[in-house]
């Protein structure tokens, strides 16, 4: 028997205290009648069952005007305190955050940190290892996405601003040859 500060779960059967049920005004007591596990768990299955058009209705909203403008405000208004986080976080963590960056490019390469290892740790083109302290770059193809290896900074620039082609560095050797 339940008593005044307990009730009964219609889902589960059990008495709980009423600290366990959510508040509504419209039900007895002012809790509705399954406890918030059950609730839960109710709301989990709906989910799964009804996935599709739950995406389709997270895809819509997050794609709506106005969830971009309060996302925005949102970002204005946290923006000083975000960053003081991050500052307090990166100096906590200092290994974390170039560990953390270098995983989500991969991530977005879709290549596995065992094939990033097996470029090697030195520049394709001059051999240097990770010149001025700094990571090399993971050169890509950008016409197929596929990886190519690791360069150091300024033959990664050197290979992208001539667009990846190949006539152009050809010339531009041709262009240091004569010019000897």
């Amino acid at each position: 028997m339940a008593s005044e500060f307990s009730k009964t779960c219609t889902a589960c059967g059990f008495s709980k205290p009423l600290g366990e049920f959510h508040k509504n005004k419209n039900c007895p007591l002012g809790v509705t009648n399954q406890c918030k596990d059950c609730r839960n768990e109710i709301a989990r299955e709906w989910k799964r069952t009804h996935r599709d058009s739950v995406q389709a209705t997270y895809r819509k909203y997050h794609a709506s005007e106005k969830y971009r403008a309060a996302e925005k405000l949102h970002r204005l208004k946290y923006r000083d305190r975000r960053r003081v986080q991050c500052k307090e976080w990166h100096k906590r963590h200092p290994e974390k955050g170039s560990e953390y960056n270098l995983k989500r490019k991969l991530r977005t390469l879709g290549i596995t940190f065992a094939e990033y290892q097996s470029f090697g740790e030195v520049c394709g083109i001059c051999g240097q290892k990770e010149p001025n302290g700094h990571r090399l770059h993971i050169d890509h193809c950008h016409a197929t996405g596929k990886t190519r290896g690791l360069l150091c900074e300024k033959h990664n620039l050197m290979v992208g601003l001539s667009g990846d082609s190949v006539e152009i560095l050809q010339r531009a050797i041709s262009y240091l040859n004569g010019s000897q």
